[in-house]
């Protein structure tokens, strides 16, 4: 393994990782690991690129060096970014799949008894699974997607510092959109200011643009700014995530461009109970769909018309597009077993939908578990509807 500058962690959190995953090898009598996913090849080594449509892997075995095979052009990202220590590549001109195959047999694996295979990845085919169980006839290929998942679930002090890091730059930009929220401007100054003030701090491109939308946009679910001119007595509502090195902390907030009335008060104080209850609950060992079903409960027996859309939360950290969540590792729902555990990050959202009112209430927080309850990353701004009258 390579240490240098360009690694994001400590070369002895990057071992940590790979010790894991091939702890997960061994007990499933797994030679070789082939890892695709993007998220994965991130965690597991500090790879990043935004040119993960094109086939690339890692090659881990159970013992020796690791290996990387990538487009000619992401070669770089594996050199300058990664531990890798092998580093292979394809011509466009050229087929990756079959060079690819080919590479392997060369490095000595053409008998390999059994090879773990990221077949859940985006962009990896079916043509490109048949063609490797083609070209190894007498291997055995089994599905290791899930084998980072819990690794990836429990944050290191590394990744929390980093995260730390993150929420000041979410900070930023949620300060800087409540600022530009104001009557006769557009969602897209919102836009501008929130784009300026993430960059500006350090931010890097988050994998899902900033959520604007305002007045009776706010019921489009995952809507971005169109040029709508906010107009008095119209809802504005934010969610946003910086991010560094592809970790990202998420907030939701909500303005009123208006005086308050029963209802959003009433709104309002429906989800701060609901995320204050659960951030209470949310500790080490308490089933993850207690805590859903919770937010449901809190969240049902309003009489403003509130509608919850899913779930109530879902794990955050590394992600690319298109979508800043780990949801398939953790989501709140109701039915889910899993239970929390300490270092978990979730990004905590109970928010609902009031179609009759043109409105949407949420405000959110990415939280760490720790033995008390949940933790909060961020300090600003407070977690309150905003009122501009």
């Amino acid at each position: 393994m390579r240490n240098h500058k360009g690694l994001v962690f400590s070369l002895d959190e990057y071992k940590r990782r790979l010790a894991i995953l091939r702890e997960e090898m061994a007990k499933a009598n797994i030679s070789l690991a082939l890892i695709t996913d993007q998220e994965n090849l991130t965690y597991l080594t500090g790879h990043q690129t935004s040119g993960y449509d094109s086939f690339q892997l890692v090659g881990v075995p159970l013992e020796g060096k690791c290996f990387s095979i990538s487009r000619v052009l992401e070669e770089s990202n594996f050199k300058t970014r990664t531990w890798v220590e092998e580093t292979f590549s394809y011509l466009d001109t050229e087929d990756p799949v079959k060079t690819a195959i080919e590479i392997i047999k060369n490095l000595g694996y053409s008998q390999t008894a059994h090879i773990g295979f990221e077949l859940d990845s985006f962009f990896l085919r079916q043509k490109t699974i048949e063609s490797f169980r083609q070209e190894f006839k007498s291997t055995q290929w089994s599905n290791i997607s899930r084998f980072l998942d819990r690794a990836r679930l429990i944050k290191s002090s590394e990744e929390i510092a980093l995260m730390k890091n993150v929420a000041g730059i979410t900070e930023k930009a949620m300060l800087a959109g409540y600022e530009a929220a104001q009557v006769g401007k557009t969602e897209n100054d919102i836009a501008a200011a929130i784009h300026e003030a993430m960059y500006r701090s350090g931010g890097e491109y988050p994998c899902v643009p900033p959520y604007i939308v305002t007045g009776e946009r706010t019921n489009i679910g995952h809507a971005t700014w169109e040029g709508r001119t906010i107009q008095k007595d119209d809802c504005v509502f934010l969610e946003l995530a910086g991010c560094q090195k592809r970790y990202h902390t998420a907030m939701m907030r909500t303005i009123f461009m208006g005086k308050e009335t029963s209802e959003l008060k009433e709104a309002e104080s429906i989800v701060l109970e609901a995320l204050s209850e659960s951030m209470d609950k949310m500790k080490p060992g308490v089933c993850v769909g207690d805590v859903a079903q919770k937010n449901i409960d809190i969240i049902s027996k309003s009489s403003c018309g509130a509608w919850q859309t899913g779930r109530s939360g879902y794990s955050i950290g590394i992600s690319f597009a298109p979508a800043w969540d780990e949801g398939h590792l953790l989501s709140l729902n109701p039915t889910n077993k899993q239970v929390f555990e300490e270092n978990m990050t979730i990004h905590l959202i109970p928010f609902f939908m009031m179609p009759k009112q043109q409105m949407i209430m949420g405000i959110s927080e990415t939280v760490q578990i720790t033995p008390t309850g949940a933790k909060s990353f961020f300090d600003l701004p407070a977690r309150k509807v905003f009122y501009k009258n």
